[in-house]
């Protein structure tokens, strides 16, 4: 590993093969790989996939439900040179748009369709069995060096905002996202265990795993809140949380009498309001982050709670404040915020409209509001494709969504210009209330919030319809509130 920036996941899990073989590296439920086992099954998936036919510089898709498998097999791709990209079984039936750019795919569910398209390897049991039982792989292919602005993954956005867009990630980017989290999170050399409950599908999470394996730390992926509870139980653990199941989490934590003491928690998917960083604070940890990012940036900057609502920029990051045309606004003005870094993608694949758009020099223009008042802090206002046109008054929605976020008994809201059968905007305050609340009293605590001289409306919803990184769908809440709204005035309407 010459050069840090090309490091690859496949290197660190062969660096901790031979010095710390019969450590622990995945676990779930009671199945356990040593890095020494993962090493071994890694190098028998890099020979296994290179006698199907798949080569460096190949796209390969990645269907596969079993979470230390799927790692396996990206660990694999990276070595080979070949690039990955996750995928569900939804994907692939019929294949999407992005599937039609896979030369190979590694599946559990193979269908004709895909045959047309590239090579098949099914992950069938023969397979998986091949990986257990290979006598001597090549351990020294894991070791493979490679340019560290060779393409390794292709990572997809979340498409709350429009169609899903799809982003090229080198080694570069990985490694500098690790180190960046190692700035905005707390260090993890040492005996920690990254408590993981999502997939590797998702591009944090991905970056969370290949950064524990950097660091010798046991990656355990837990299914259920009672294996999280019991992994804390046994080891100073860390990890990422979306903010509905740290919520949960806590009040689980809370009922048992229970103080989880994780060694931090990244908090992500929208804002931690007093009432739940006092939650968090005293059954899960005292250590709470949250990252501002995105996918074609990673870090951002980043806040611990306490600090209020302005966020510090890491080293290595640039932020700058800009008008419509890119230009530079003075200090402490409001406009878009514009990223430059290595950990910075390029382009978007196969678009490039949304290239041109968004990329300069370097630089990628956020669809963020926000303004910096001092060097290297960052106030983030919000998106500037959710100012709200409301009978032709322009409104800022972030401002009242977290006004709202702070009512007692309120667990989030989403701030919306509902559009009547005559197209003019209604304001409309979505709230997802916390179990157990009296539900027309906290409506009323809302409106007294929301303190506006102009009529809106308060809507109730029992759980926010979200992505599978917890954003939440706004383009759901505006489709079921415009059709209520269209029910009412239907009721209204003689015949």
């Amino acid at each position: 590993m010459a050069d840090p920036a090309a490091a690859s996941g496949a290197q660190f899990v062969l660096k901790w093969a031979q010095e710390r073989p019969q450590a622990v590296a995945m676990s779930e439920g009671a199945v356990q790989l040593t890095y020494l086992d993962l090493a071994r099954q890694t190098a028998a998936a890099v020979e296994a996939l290179e006698a199907a036919g798949v080569r460096a510089g190949m796209v390969v898709g990645v269907e596969c439900r079993d979470k230390m498998l799927r790692m396996v097999l990206s660990l694999a791709c990276e070595a080979l040179g070949a690039v990955h990209v996750a995928f569900t079984a939804d994907d692939l039936r019929p294949p999407s748009r992005t599937a039609r750019r896979c030369q190979a795919f590694l599946v559990e569910s193979p269908g004709e369709e895909l045959a047309a398209i590239g090579r098949v390897i099914a992950i069938d049991a023969a397979f998986r069995g091949g990986l257990d039982s290979a006598a001597t792989p090549d351990l020294a292919r894991l070791a493979a060096c490679r340019d560290a602005d060779e393409p390794m993954r292709i990572a997809r956005t979340s498409g709350t905002t429009g169609a899903k867009k799809h982003i090229l990630k080198t080694r570069r980017m990985l490694n500098a996202a690790i180190d960046s989290y190692e700035a905005a999170m707390r260090p993890v050399a040492g005996e920690f265990t990254y408590l993981c409950l999502y997939d590797s599908a998702i591009n944090g999470v991905y970056t969370d795993i290949v950064r524990a394996l950097k660091f010798a730390n046991p990656v355990r992926f837990a299914s259920t809140f009672r294996e999280v509870v019991e992994a804390c139980r046994t080891a100073r653990c860390y990890g990422f949380l979306l903010t509905r199941d740290a919520e949960r989490l806590a009040a689980i934590c809370r009922d048992a009498a229970v103080n989880l003491d994780m060694y931090y928690a990244d908090i992500t998917g929208s804002g931690v309001s007093p009432a739940l960083e006092a939650l968090l604070k005293a059954h899960i940890t005292p250590w709470i982050v949250n990252v501002y990012s995105s996918n074609e940036t990673s870090t951002i900057s980043y806040r611990v709670q306490g600090a209020g609502d302005v966020y510090t920029v890491p080293p290595g990051v640039e932020v700058k404040i800009v008008d419509d045309a890119w230009r530079p606004l003075a200090p402490g003005q409001v406009g878009q915020i514009c990223v430059r870094s290595d950990l910075v993608t390029r382009s978007y694949l196969w678009d490039e409209a949304l290239t041109e758009r968004h990329f300069r020099d370097g630089w990628f223009l956020m669809s963020d509001l926000g303004r910096m008042p001092e060097p290297g802090k960052l106030l983030v206002i919000g998106r500037t494709d959710d100012m709200l046109n409301v009978g032709g008054e322009k409104i800022a929605p972030y401002p009242i969504e977290q006004r709202v976020k702070a009512v007692a008994g309120v667990s989030d809201a989403v701030l919306l210009a509902v559009r009547n059968q005559a197209a003019v905007g209604v304001l409309c305050v979505v709230i997802e209330p916390e179990p157990g609340q009296d539900v027309p009293a906290l409506a009323r605590r809302v409106a007294e919030a929301v303190n506006r001289g102009t009529a809106f409306q308060v809507r109730v919803e029992a759980s926010f319809p979200r992505t599978a990184t917890g954003k939440v769908r706004r383009d759901v809440l505006q489709a079921r509130a415009e059709a209520d709204v269209h029910a009412r005035q239907a009721e209204l309407t003689p015949s």
